[in-house]
């Protein structure tokens, strides 16, 4: 069996070409004939390592994506968490905020759910087609307005959600 002169891989019979490496296989190789030690493997030095990466994201990146759409809580309840974040007052702010602000989603979607329930029993099932429309506006414009606070805290501004905004600053401090 030939080997490759350069990587010491095997070669098959006949190849022009190391199927490891790519190398060129002199003629006397590629007719068969035996190849002597496949050549020792180079030897690497280690790659230094420099000093370890910033292991967090900018005060301003975190904010903004406590607001992110959908998955925003989630986010928020780990920044108020993780300890790189949570000793942030602008990043927990954010968080916060969102955090409260989903809590208060959550309740006007319960009470929407019922006041939906109650319209559509009393007029037949006409009201909950009335109410599906108003449904999506409403969680259109949830999405816009997270959106807007998600642009405000990328610019390093704090947005105040009203009611909410001032009970997670005094929070915050």
């Amino acid at each position: 069996m030939a080997f490759c002169a350069s990587c010491g891989g095997p070669l098959n019979q006949g190849a022009t070409f190391c199927g490891s490496c790519g190398a060129k296989v002199s003629s006397s190789l590629a007719q068969g004939s035996a190849a002597a030690a496949p050549a020792p493997a180079p030897v690497r030095s280690p790659v230094p390592t420099g000093a370890p990466a910033s292991t967090g994201l900018a005060p301003n990146v975190a904010g903004m994506l406590a607001y992110t759409p959908f998955v925003g809580w989630i986010i928020a309840v780990l920044w108020l968490v993780l300890d790189p974040y949570k000793n942030d007052p602008f990043i927990r702010f954010n968080a916060l905020q969102e955090l409260l602000f989903s809590v208060a989603l959550v309740g006007v979607s319960i009470v929407f759910s019922i006041l939906g329930m109650i319209i559509a029993a009393i007029t037949s099932g006409f009201g909950g087609l009335v109410m599906l429309p108003i449904w999506g506006i409403f969680w259109l414009a949830v999405i816009a307005y997270k959106l807007y606070l998600m642009y405000r805290a990328y610019n390093n501004e704090r947005p105040m959600i009203p009611f909410i905004g001032e009970f997670a600053a005094k929070q915050v401090g």
